[in-house]
């Protein structure tokens, strides 16, 4: 009887065992905000799941008994203390902004390779992976994989800077593919142009300046088998996009790009703690929810400014969750009733509530998903980096009212954006379409970033077969025709000269016949 029973289950183990291959994964996402992490949470989750032995640096460790976590969080202390982040997306200055982003970026990897426990899997001998997963912030990481003689795959949550783009193969255009901060247009007019050639040029420099300087401190740390940071980009296998193809610039990607956004971020509903969930059932004109995302603090904003907000919202006759963290007693006396502030709220969760009738974000690749996703209009306020971009891209779809906030916030604009977002049907039907197609998928954006990190295993990084571009074959003259150009221009010129000196020539015949004649 006992063989009976045990049977079955030996059988189901063995089977697995055939056919179901357990890989070990190293991720590294080292960036100090809560939204990066987000973007592949549910990834480490799902390949843990399926049976994969799963190793992640992180700044918000998950405490997910079924993940082996590294805590990085000590990179929040790196980014608020040395570069005062809290007051950078207040930077009226977009190279100064660039600069130190980028500045930003190197401490951060060389923190993290400086890291213990790092450091004890790449130096112990019996450490071994199949596949590391770097956000492609940090290419230093990616020298893990040469360590450990395993494929690479690079990971990012936004609209990635152009070299990054012509690392995997895709093609690049100032103008048509402009760079993240430049913000979106369909008018293509000069003035537009320049602006983008001049941002691409810009960020170009930057990255050679940041570039060169992190390569000296690779040698420094690992000699002569340090590889240039652009090299490394090259010699990954791919990069998995976690963002919607919706809220990204109509480019054309390479099969090295692979696209898992399509709600990859999105959770298993959790029940609403008692107040908010009163709070939005008493809603009965309906609910706002305001949050300008993780990296932004609202609380920040001139005190005059915060005051004009409440002056605004007391008007309205809907009820306002907003994420912002006061500490000052005198603003929490002078809030409207209206209002409930706290310094986190479960985005997710909130947007799921019936009674939301419109989201303000200052424009963060996460929360327009979530927005599309939960089929809630939008007002924007975007603050630095890539979200001017994707607000105008997401305005453009007439889902969305932007609101600039520099030089500085206007408050008859915010209210004309809140009043004319909610009252304007045209934008929640819109939305209700912009999810229709997101959602219209042969997988979710999970299941494909799950099959194709395997993928990438099996195949031991070995992607070759999926690539051609023939433009990487030739240069920037065969690319463009100049060759070609120049030998039809030539030509004609040839020919025309030749034209010209006939017909002269035949005058010139004429007018001695016509002399002699006379």
């Amino acid at each position: 009887m006992m063989k009976i029973i045990i049977f079955p289950f030996l059988f189901l183990f063995v089977f697995y065992s055939i056919f179901c291959e357990s890989y070990r994964i190293l991720g590294i996402v080292p960036t100090p905000s809560y939204s990066h992490q987000l973007a592949y949470k549910n990834l480490w989750n799902e390949l843990a799941l399926k049976g994969h032995n799963v190793t992640v640096i992180t700044t918000n460790p998950q405490n997910n008994t079924n993940l082996h976590e590294i805590d990085f969080s000590s990179a929040y202390n790196l980014w608020h203390k040395k570069y005062d982040y809290k007051n950078l997306p207040f930077s009226q200055d977009t190279i100064t902004f660039l600069l130190t982003i980028y500045d930003m970026l190197a401490d951060t990897a060389n923190h993290g390779l400086d890291n213990p426990e790092l450091q004890r899997l790449y130096t112990e001998k019996n450490s071994t992976f199949d596949l590391v997963m770097v956000e492609e912030l940090y290419p230093e990481f990616l020298m893990l994989g040469e360590f450990f003689n395993c494929p690479t795959v690079t990971l990012t949550s936004y609209e990635s800077p152009s070299w990054i783009f012509a690392a995997y193969d895709s093609e690049n255009h100032p103008i048509l593919y402009p760079e993240f901060f430049v913000p979106h247009t369909n008018e293509l007019d000069f003035k537009y142009r320049l602006t983008s050639t001049l941002s691409y040029l810009l960020l170009k420099y930057i990255k050679h300046r940041s570039y060169s300087a992190r390569y000296v401190l690779l040698k420094k740390r690992f000699g002569t088998n340090a590889i240039p940071l652009d090299d490394l980009l090259s010699r990954s296998s791919m990069m998995f996009i976690s963002v919607s193809p919706l809220l990204m610039s109509q480019r054309a990607l390479s099969a090295r790009i692979v696209n898992i956004g399509v709600g990859s971020t999105i959770e298993t509903p959790r029940p609403l703690d008692a107040i908010y969930q009163r709070f939005l059932d008493s809603s009965s004109q309906g609910a706002i929810y305001f949050s300008l995302g993780t990296n932004v603090q609202p609380e920040l904003f001139p005190t005059q400014i915060i005051l004009q907000i409440f002056e605004l919202f007391r008007e309205l006759p809907y009820n306002i969750m907003w994420k912002i963290n006061f500490k000052d007693e005198e603003f929490i006396k002078k809030k409207p009733k209206n209002v409930l502030t706290d310094s986190w709220f479960p985005q997710q969760d909130i947007l799921r509530h019936p009674n939301i009738k419109l989201f303000v974000t200052q424009g963060g690749m996460q929360s327009l998903e979530e927005a599309i996703h939960f089929k809630i209009p939008l007002v924007g306020i975007p603050m630095f980096a890539d979200q001017i971009s994707n607000v105008k891209r997401m305005e453009t779809k007439g889902v969305l009212f932007t609101v600039l906030p520099k030089p500085e916030l206007s408050i008859s604009k915010l209210k004309e954006a809140i009043l004319t977002v909610i009252n304007d049907q045209s934008y929640y039907e819109n939305m209700k379409k912009l999810n229709k197609r997101n959602m219209d998928q042969p997988m979710t954006g999970l299941e494909r970033g799950v099959w194709w990190t395997e993928y990438v295993i099996r195949h031991h990084g070995d992607i070759s077969h999926l690539v051609h571009l023939p433009s990487k074959k030739i240069g920037f003259f065969q690319y463009y025709l100049l060759d070609i150009i120049s030998l039809m221009i030539l030509t004609v010129g040839v020919m025309l000269w030749a034209f010209y000196a006939l017909v002269k020539r035949i005058f010139s015949h004429k007018q001695d016949i016509y002399k002699k004649n006379r």
